[in-house]
């Protein structure tokens, strides 16, 4: 796995914990129900840097959760398509 990617996949699911949450509210301004903010204030937003290998390491298993996540839906659709096919076939 690249090490962009993971930097990536790292600060792109850090924005959405309850860590960052509270600062991103309290940056942002507010232009027609879109809020904004802007590069410098996001830069001074407190991240903790973690040693690469545990990036690699997170966005590695991140990665699996969602394949698995996706597996998940594929078989939720299967299901919903096969059990009225079994109900007809045993009418």
């Amino acid at each position: 796995m690249h090490e962009e990617h993971v930097l990536k996949s790292y600060w792109a699911n850090y924005l959405q914990t309850a860590d960052s949450r509270p600062y991103l509210p309290s940056c942002a301004r507010r232009t027609t129900n879109l809020a904004s903010m802007g590069v410098t204030r996001l830069g001074e937003l407190p991240v903790p840097v973690p040693r690469m290998e545990t990036k690699f390491r997170y966005t590695w298993m991140a990665s699996g959760l969602m394949k698995f996540m996706q597996r998940q839906v594929q078989c939720r659709l299967l299901m919903t398509h096969l059990v009225p096919s079994l109900v007809d076939e045993m009418n």
